[in-house]
């Protein structure tokens, strides 16, 4: 599971994401953070920006 939130165009940011216990260390998190950046990449403009915070 992944959130994001933003305004949409140029601001973002990585809130959540979670691989339950049984699932973790098989590189889901990886998958999840790439579509991340995948769907980021689609619907930003040219320059955006991405935070996370721990």
């Amino acid at each position: 599971m992944g959130r994001v939130i933003g305004d949409g165009v140029c601001n973002f940011e990585i809130v959540d994401v979670a691989v339950d216990p049984s699932y973790q260390g098989q590189g889901l998190g990886r998958k999840v953070m790439e579509y991340i950046d995948s769907y980021l990449s689609s619907v930003a403009l040219g320059n955006f920006q991405v935070h996370m915070f721990q």
